[in-house]
């Protein structure tokens, strides 16, 4: 008998993680797709992402931000990209509607995977453990093995989008 599936999620940089609490806070696309990808080896299935500017990281909605993360992520992996506008306290976020910015998944695919899904942010935690810097891989590989000890298994990007109701990808 096959073991339950969770979706494992990585959230990379969060809306307010900054390079000034953490150095190790993924903030560029290029920064960002590479961490994602680590994470997608370490179990995730799906990556929320917040974009940030190139000049001072503070958080942006700018579509060709998102747009150069979506294409350096997909060049990698089939993970499922969850494009966030959430989050933020600075920047462009706050000046703009949520109705400006790019999303890929609906708003009740996203609150579907919400409810069943454990989710790792660096954006949640400066440190991994006493003394040590938090990085997204590190506490991604303890949740998949927690959820493995638990008697799940987490699921794949194409077992979660099937989950959520999300069409394959192609």
């Amino acid at each position: 008998m096959s073991k339950p599936k969770v979706i494992v999620t990585i959230a990379p940089t969060g809306g307010m993680a900054n390079k000034k609490e953490n150095p190790n806070s993924p903030t560029q696309p290029q920064e960002i797709a590479d961490d994602v990808y680590r994470c997608y080896n370490a179990g995730a299935s799906v990556v929320a992402m917040h974009a940030r500017r190139a000049s001072d990281d503070e958080a942006t909605c700018d579509p060709l931000v998102y747009g150069r993360m979506n294409e350096l992520i997909r060049s990698k992996c089939d993970i499922v990209l969850n494009n966030s506008t959430g989050g933020g306290i600075n920047g462009d976020t706050v000046h703009r509607s949520a109705t400006d910015c790019g999303r890929s998944t609906s708003t009740s695919a996203s609150r579907a995977w919400k409810r069943r899904a454990p989710r790792c942010a660096l954006s949640m935690r400066r440190r991994y453990q006493h003394g040590e810097l938090a990085t997204n891989v590190k506490p991604m590989e303890r949740m998949v093995r927690i959820v493995r000890e638990l008697g799940f298994e987490p699921a794949t990007p194409t077992e979660a989008r099937r989950i959520m109701g999300l069409r394959p990808l192609r």
